[in-house]
């Protein structure tokens, strides 16, 4: 019986109905200052614009690698992080759109000219709860 309920339970998660909690770690923050903000996006469409967030965390910056725990029941999704250093709570740029503060997305895709495409940055919640995001 015992097993019975075993299976139950991973076929629940599986099917998407129990989900479990997606961890993030942010690494190489260089200043301990300000505050993290670390959202997720479910779509393209929605990607990295105001309010298309599904989730969003804020957290005062305390050390060099932070942790944060995302609950959202979705099977695939993009994260994006910024370090607010001075604390005006936005994402700060210079006058052509070079960023000022550090910035970073999931799968640490590379960049170029401009920011990632959701495609770059997606990851399959399916195939993992733990994600490493690098500060740049």
């Amino acid at each position: 019986m015992r097993r019975l309920g075993q299976y139950l339970f991973l076929g629940l998660c599986y099917s998407g109905l129990i989900n479990a909690q997606t961890t993030i770690e942010i690494t190489d923050i260089e200043r301990k200052e300000g505050t993290v903000y670390a959202c997720l996006y479910s779509d393209e469409e929605s990607f990295m614009e105001d309010g298309g967030h599904i989730e969003c965390h804020r957290r005062n910056v305390d050390s060099s690698t932070m942790i944060l725990f995302f609950d959202s029941e979705i099977t695939v999704g993009a994260f994006t992080v910024f370090q607010d250093l001075n604390e005006n709570g936005s994402f700060d740029t210079n006058f052509i759109g070079i960023p000022n503060e550090p910035y970073g997305f999931s799968n640490n895709p590379t960049i170029r000219f401009g920011p990632p495409t959701y495609e770059e940055a997606k990851v399959d919640f399916t195939k993992t709860t733990s994600i490493e995001i690098t500060l740049r």
